[in-house]
């Protein structure tokens, strides 16, 4: 499924480029919350050394991206996201997760105007990384593991003439394809994108 999402997102991109001028690029900065992380493996290889533990689904998240705009309204983008988050196990224990991602995809606007609804698709790469204060005690925790996944998300923009900067907020769905159970998470953001002239 993810190769066959790989092959749509290069021919669109490919279609895009070639039949449609390019109206602008656009750099940014992003952050937000990371929710609904539900990672199992992860979550159980801790429970296999303390039954009581449960996994938290929220993390921090921060990131930056690239907005390339086309007259067929279709943005071209990139981005790179790192959520990250340290959780108390037990007494002085702490486990220590991460997601570091590099994805590209389509953005759609829905609107013309200064009020700009949107929705997008895309794939990258995924990497998770899980880490133990483990003191005396042993914790078989995952490998690190670098996955492909894929996002679908929506969200609205803000655009004035002749204003360099736009906000927007965004809600984006992720599914990464880790070892053994797929993990899945979204996350809430707002950023701010500035135009080249």
């Amino acid at each position: 499924m993810i190769r066959n999402l790989f092959v749509v997102l290069f021919v669109a991109l490919s279609c895009s480029v070639a039949n449609a001028g390019l109206t602008g690029i656009g750099f940014g900065i992003h952050g937000g919350v990371v929710s609904g992380y539900n990672n199992l493996t992860l979550e159980n290889s801790v429970k296999d050394a303390y039954s009581d533990f449960s996994l938290s689904k929220s993390m921090a998240d921060i990131g930056f991206h690239i907005d390339i705009g086309t007259l067929r309204i279709i943005d071209i983008e990139g981005s790179f996201d790192y959520g990250w988050k340290k959780q108390k196990v037990y007494q002085d224990i702490s486990l220590t997760y991460s997601m570091l991602s590099a994805t590209a995809g389509l953005k759609k606007s829905l609107l013309m105007g200064p009020i700009k609804p949107y929705v997008g698709i895309g794939a990258g790469l995924y990497k998770s990384a899980y880490s133990i204060d483990n003191g005396s005690v042993v914790v078989v925790l995952p490998d690190n593991e670098t996955k492909t996944g894929y996002y679908a998300k929506g969200g609205v923009g803000l655009s004035f003439p002749m204003f360099p900067i736009k906000p927007f907020a965004e809600f984006k769905y992720n599914q990464v394809q880790t070892s053994r159970k797929a993990t899945k998470y979204y996350q809430i953001l707002a950023g701010l994108t500035f135009e080249l002239p």
